[in-house]
């Protein structure tokens, strides 16, 4: 035999030793396919001279002069630990120990698992449960390898969520059923949320993944977006369009730094003459407060343009929240997107900062989210042609408002652009002749249409709700659909002023109701009145009385308000809130739907349509329609946009009385 070499001898020797004889006795472990031929191979292992297990099963070293081991005694408790990571502790119960059958069953096959997994879906009120898809823009940019390793996880993903799904159901189940014994519910319940844990990490693990292949411009966006139906949220498009902004503006205003040689220098002859450094000027923007600088070689109209989208940029992420009062008094915060925009147009213009928030008061919710789709067209154009946000030509802004016409836009559209430019670029934008001029073009090319070239007859509404009575032998939803009908074709007025009607404001008298509308509203306006609803009491036909109808809604309501709740109109399901002039809309149009009216052509706005012309056949003075739906004396709105007849099917009439005659 060759003689041993000296450093056997050492305790490295050794160590190298016991993790090769361990690495061969887990190889070992892995082939076993039963408890019984594994503990069978340790036995054969462990009858060997050369190893012993404990009880802690770690193989160990013992001294055998046969096998050329050192004789020395080696102090196990001072012994120092192995190098590399040490293995997880695994800490078993044995209070409850699965039977052998369910073991048996916890393998699956392949087909074993497709028909499972075809078996238990995703409930559709749990849909987020479902592995998120991987984003069309991400995947574009990722190696055929990444896809298919995160296709793999997606497919784990998938398996856990049917897994979740089959725990849902039998807990679902469970509470339906009459025995609710918690011993198995909350075994189930917190199975349930590691499952989901873990799912929410696989998530995680994926988006870390895949952003580690990504640029670094684009990575912090990408992980400030919610996970959805797809991994980097349904709106990437919008978040990638945002990182470029913000990428191109950094580098606009990003102070350029000189080249550094790093190591030698390069050598030039002693009779070369020095190149000429160009002198850079920098230009600074202030931003409430915080100041911005870029340098340009020479300053120029296109630098200018780029300091001025990069100013833009950083307020966009610096404005604070505006808030503002809803329809029923309550401080909430609105679209803020428009509002910074406006903020930063005045700011220019030299208002001072204090007065910003007052001037941004001035628009409505409705009227700052119409004008944020025309800052959005707009900024868009600017972007693609080089053009200053707030500092554009009439020219530019004449190209921008021809290029939205050539994409089909009508005159309203067109006409709101108009109004939000004149908002942040001035008032020359509506005063121009030449952008005057341009609009006569569009009315001429493109009229704007009236919504409706007639109306229905009222009468037939009114029919529908005279079968609805008495009223203690209607439900709740068929009073509530009357009431609200009845109250929009007496009063002409839109469903934003009858949702802001208050219990407080109503008043009683013998022969009517009165009802006045504190709230600010689409006609409110300095010096004008707010409005007052008249409900009178209408006693020759009583199944159609307004006031009398009033009256037995709010008896029948009475109990199921909430003490802080004044609003009139509430919902007539649990948990009864006041609600919005969406949901009155909706009352109002299926209402004149079961009465037989078409709704595919008239919405719940008709009744103001449909009373006020109805009150003008019937002779009523036109300064009284005026003033009930809430007009002002001088107005051509009635005659312009309301009064119109009846839809009648009759079209041969004129013909028939011709050759009759």
């Amino acid at each position: 035999m060759p003689k041993r070499k000296s450093d056997e001898d050492s305790d490295e020797y050794i160590r190298r030793k016991m993790r090769k004889i361990e690495k061969k006795l887990r190889r070992r472990n892995k082939r076993s396919r039963r408890l019984s031929s594994s503990s069978n191979d340790l036995e054969s292992i462990c009858a060997s001279p050369v190893l012993s297990l404990p009880k802690d099963g770690l193989p160990l070293i013992i001294n055998d002069e046969q096998h050329g081991l050192p004789t020395q005694n080696v102090d196990l408790e001072n012994l120092e630990p192995l190098p590399g990571p040490s293995s997880p502790v695994l800490t078993v119960s044995e209070e409850y120990p699965l039977d052998d059958d369910i073991l048996e069953m916890l393998g699956l096959t392949k087909e074993t698992r497709k028909e499972l997994l075809d078996k238990h879906l995703i409930p559709s009120n749990c849909t987020k449960l479902a592995a998120p898809l991987l984003n069309l823009e991400i995947k574009a940019a990722l190696s055929d390898t990444l896809i298919g390793k995160d296709k793999s996880t997606e497919y784990r993903q998938n398996q856990i969520a049917s897994a979740i799904s089959c725990i849902g159901v039998a807990l679902t189940k469970i509470f339906k059923s009459d025995s609710k014994d918690s011993t198995i519910i909350k075994p189930l319940l917190e199975g349930a949320q590691l499952l989901c844990d873990f799912q929410f990490c696989e998530s995680m693990k994926r988006r870390s993944l895949i952003c580690a292949s990504i640029k670094k411009e684009i990575k912090s966006q990408l992980y400030e977006t919610e996970i959805d139906t797809y991994l980097f949220g349904e709106k990437l498009a919008d978040t990638l369009k945002a990182a470029k902004a913000i990428s191109r503006s950094a580098s606009e205003i990003k102070a350029s730094k000189p080249k550094t040689t790093i190591g030698r220098p390069q050598s030039r002859s002693l009779n070369s003459k020095p190149q000429p450094v160009t002198s850079r000027q920098p230009a600074t923007a202030t931003v409430y407060g915080t100041t911005a600088t870029t340098t340009a070689a020479t300053p120029s109209t296109t630098t200018a343009a780029a300091a001025a989208i990069a100013v833009t940029t950083a307020i966009q992420a610096a404005a604070p929240l505006s808030t503002t009062l809803d329809s029923h008094g309550n401080v909430t915060a609105v679209q803020t997107y428009g509002r910074k925009i406006i903020r930063e147009a005045y700011a220019r213009r030299g208002v001072p900062s204090n007065s910003l928030d007052v001037i941004c008061a001035s628009l409505s919710n409705n009227s700052e989210k119409q004008y944020t789709v025309a800052f959005k067209q707009w900024f868009s154009f600017c972007d693609g042609n080089n053009v200053d946000y707030y500092e554009a030509s009439i020219p530019k802004i004449i190209y921008f408002l021809t290029d939205e016409f050539n994409k089909g836009s009508q005159y309203g559209t067109l006409n709101s652009y108009r109004s939000a430019l004149s908002l942040i670029i001035g008032t020359r934008v509506s005063s121009d002749d030449r952008i005057r001029r341009l609009f006569k073009g569009f009315y001429r090319l493109r009229p704007p249409l009236p919504k409706y070239n007639i109306t229905w007859d009222t009468s037939i509404a009114l029919d529908f709700l005279a079968n609805l009575y008495p009223h203690n032998e209607i439900s709740l939803e068929q009073l509530t659909k009357k009431t609200v009908t009845l109250i929009a074709l007496i009063t002409a007025h839109r469903v934003q002023t009858l949702s802001l009607i208050r219990i407080a404001q109503i008043t009683r008298c013998s022969n009517m109701i009165y009802i006045k509308i504190p709230d600010i509203i689409k006609t409110s306006r300095l010096g004008a009145h707010q409005p007052c609803l008249n409900i009178p009491f209408y006693q020759i036909k009583p199944e159609i009385c307004p006031a009398l109808t009033l009256l037995n809604y709010l008896d029948i309501t009475r109990s199921l308000r909430s003490d802080n709740d004044d609003f009139l109109f509430i919902s007539h399901k649990k948990p009864n809130k006041s609600v919005t002039s969406q949901t009155l809309s909706k009352w109002i149009k299926n209402t004149l739907y079961e009465s037989g009216i078409d709704t595919s052509i008239f919405s719940a706005h008709s009744t103001r349509h449909a009373s006020t012309s109805a009150a003008s056949r019937l002779g009523v003075n036109i300064d009284v329609i005026r003033s009930t739906a809430g007009w002002s004396g001088s107005s051509h709105v009635f005659g312009k946009f309301y009064h119109r007849g009846i839809d009648n099917h009759n079209t041969d009439d004129f013909a028939l009385s011709i050759l009759r005659n």
